[in-house]
């Protein structure tokens, strides 16, 4: 697991608070009802494309594990530290690691297999024989 995706996941944290309203799109839980999203204190340099690419892949997660969207909600969208999602989730620290961990793995890797289909493809030159050339 890299670091990249840890940065990715703050970027993304801050850009979807920029809004202001302190409501994700996709969230419906009440868990997150009246929680306050602190202001942004990191410099958002992401853009907006990549952050809706990712905001897209943390709403498939939503689907695939429930448990690990929210930890990876709570960490990023709402800044929160390991001690204080365990606490409001009433779970030990080892299995709120393990659940953002297994957040962060398949956001990775939804991500890279993303970037494969994304990627223009290159089209080929033909060869050119030298002895076909037409000058006029």
């Amino acid at each position: 697991m890299s670091d990249n995706i840890i940065w990715l996941l703050e970027q993304w944290g801050v850009w979807s608070r920029l809004d202001g309203t302190d409501k994700l799109s996709h969230c419906s839980s009440a868990m997150f009802k009246g929680l306050v999203a602190p202001r942004p204190s990191v410099c958002l340099m992401i853009a907006d494309d990549k952050a809706m690419v990712l905001d897209n892949v943390i709403c498939k997660l939503k689907q695939k594990n429930p448990d690990a969207y929210t930890v990876i909600i709570m960490r990023y969208y709402y800044n929160m530290t390991m001690g204080t999602i365990s606490k409001r989730l009433d779970s030990g620290r080892p299995k709120i690691q393990a659940l953002e961990e297994v957040g962060r793995t398949y956001i990775e890797t939804t991500l890279e297999n993303a970037t494969i289909i994304i990627k223009p493809k290159r089209k080929r030159k033909k060869a050119i024989n030298p002895h076909q050339l037409k000058l006029f």
